[in-house]
């Protein structure tokens, strides 16, 4: 029994004994377990900051899709902003010919024929443009179109291909295009400011900058205003412009030269002798406008010269031109200079002077519209001032402004050959005139030749009986051109050159 009961004691303590054993190495197990699970947490823990970060980059590449679109856009916008922007259609600005040229030479004469015996048709100012129509054999002659005129030109002086295209972009000047019919040109840049003119669908205008949504333009020397809802940016060239010249008009003209000729073989030494014509009595225009001076020349033609604008401008209305309902102030008193200070009609007068002593040294006769600055003359009557002195030709003198400060050059504005008021040999005639004082100024000074713009809206030449036209010597808003406009050296060259264009286009 004893032993049976001590078998048993040993029995249990054994099964105790591996009871303990297998809780020991099922708890040493599951702490095992808990290491690799807490590992495998801390790894999974790791992972997920990995892809976490995984994630975030993943973000970060779905959204360079979504930046790249954006930079896409804004790239196209800025592409689309630079294509609208003026400076870009300088190279479109030959599209309007299928066989564009460039005048390099000063001055070009069109001529009837290809020969230099031909009768000259028109001209065309350097960098000037047009078709060309083709070549004579040999290639010295171009038959070319341009500003409504056929004729052949010299072929050493144009340019075509990418030369013509570069120069037609470095030269070419900026305006707009009118978009929609009787849009208003007004004095200011408001929607409220008087209106100067109704301009239509088509016509061209240069430009000068914009302000208060509204095309700052230059309408006959005068500021204008155009919205820009109703206008396009353009640029544009220089083209032909007429001498007025037709086979029927030459051969009177011939006629008439042969017998002044056989006049003065006759006069002899007399004629080179002959006292000046004296001046008229008082020539007086509508509103009492006499000359401020009229000297006496040699030669028989008679120059008269309006140093533009006075110190105090004339509120008061006048007609556009003979019979318009369009009315316009009477005078203004221009710009003046963004360094020197000087008023635009202090200078005007300054070079009008020196014109007027140049011209008496050439045996021209001069009246002179002002020689202070105070003048009661309206643009109207300063135009009648010219017609009831017998003026052979009409000089008036001007500068420029724009709000861009970078533009200089000389600008020359004649009529159109629409003008509703002048007769065609007087409007053919004020082109050439623009054209040659534009050449020749240039020729002597240097200055950026901008060529000649037609306009109808300017008082001062629709009231005239005679080729007239505006000269603007430059710009005084550029700091350069302003101080020179100012120099006595240069406003001499300017005269010179002015009396030079004036001998070209008397054939003198």
């Amino acid at each position: 029994m004893n032993k049976r009961l001590w078998i048993i004691a040993a029995l249990v303590v054994i099964a105790a004994a591996l009871i303990t054993v297998v809780s020991v190495r099922s708890s040493r197990r599951n702490n095992e377990d808990s290491d690799v699970n807490a590992e495998q947490a801390q790894e999974t823990q790791e992972t997920g900051d990995t892809v976490s970060e995984n994630t975030d980059s993943g973000s970060t590449e779905q959204k360079e899709p979504e930046e790249e679109k954006d930079e896409a856009a804004q790239s196209a916008a800025e592409t689309e902003e630079e294509e609208t922007e003026p400076e870009d259609l300088r190279s479109l600005v030959l599209e309007a010919y299928s066989k564009p040229f460039i005048v390099t030479a000063n001055l070009l004469n069109v001529r009837l024929e290809p020969n230099t015996s031909a009768p000259v048709v028109a001209t065309i100012v350097k960098n000037g443009a047009g078709e060309v129509l083709g070549t004579t054999e040999g290639g010295d002659w171009t038959r070319i179109s341009s500003g409504g005129v056929e004729g052949y030109v010299a072929s050493e002086f144009v340019v075509t291909g990418e030369e013509a295209e570069k120069l037609a972009e470095e030269n070419c000047t900026e305006g707009i295009r009118i978009t929609k019919d009787a849009v208003n040109v007004r004095a200011k840049a408001d929607a409220d400011a008087g209106v100067l003119l109704s301009a239509e669908a088509g016509e061209v205008y240069q430009t000068l900058g914009t302000e208060n949504e509204f095309y700052h333009v230059s309408v006959g020397g005068q500021d204008g205003f155009v919205h820009i809802s109703c206008a396009e940016p353009v640029y544009f060239l220089a083209e032909a412009v007429s001498t007025g010249y037709s086979p029927e008009e030459s051969s009177i003209a011939e006629q008439d030269q042969t017998q002044e000729q056989e006049t003065s073989e006759e006069a002899g030494s007399v004629a080179e002798t002959a006292t000046p014509a004296a001046p008229p009595e008082t020539p007086q225009a509508p509103g009492g406008a006499p000359p401020a001076s009229y000297t006496g020349g040699s030669n028989g033609i008679i120059v008269c010269i309006d140093p533009g604008h006075q110190a105090h401008g004339i509120p008061d209305l006048e007609p556009n031109g003979p019979g318009s309902s369009v009315m316009k102030a009477k005078l203004t008193t221009g710009t003046q200079g963004c360094v020197t200070g000087i008023p635009e009609y202090e200078i005007n007068l300054q070079v009008s002077l020196r014109l007027q002593a140049e011209l008496q040294a050439r045996g021209y006769t001069v009246v002179m519209i002002r020689t202070t600055n105070n003048c009661p003359s309206s643009n109207a009557e300063r135009a009648m001032t010219a017609n009831n002195a017998g003026a052979n030709i009409f000089v008036r003198i001007h500068c420029n402004s724009s709000t861009n400060a970078g533009i200089t050059g000389v600008i020359n504005y004649a009529p159109s050959g629409g003008n509703p008021y002048l007769s065609q040999p007087v409007i053919n005639g004020s082109n050439n005139l623009a054209a040659l004082l534009a050449a020749h100024m240039c020729a002597v000074t240097g200055a950026v030749n901008r060529g000649v713009l037609q306009d109808d809206t300017m008082t001062g030449i629709n009231w005239c009986q005679m080729p007239v036209t505006i000269v603007e010597m430059g710009f005084m808003s550029n700091p350069t051109e302003d101080q020179l406009l100012a120099n006595a050296d240069y406003q001499y060259k300017l005269a010179v050159g002015m009396a030079n264009g004036i001998d070209a286009y008397f054939g003198r």
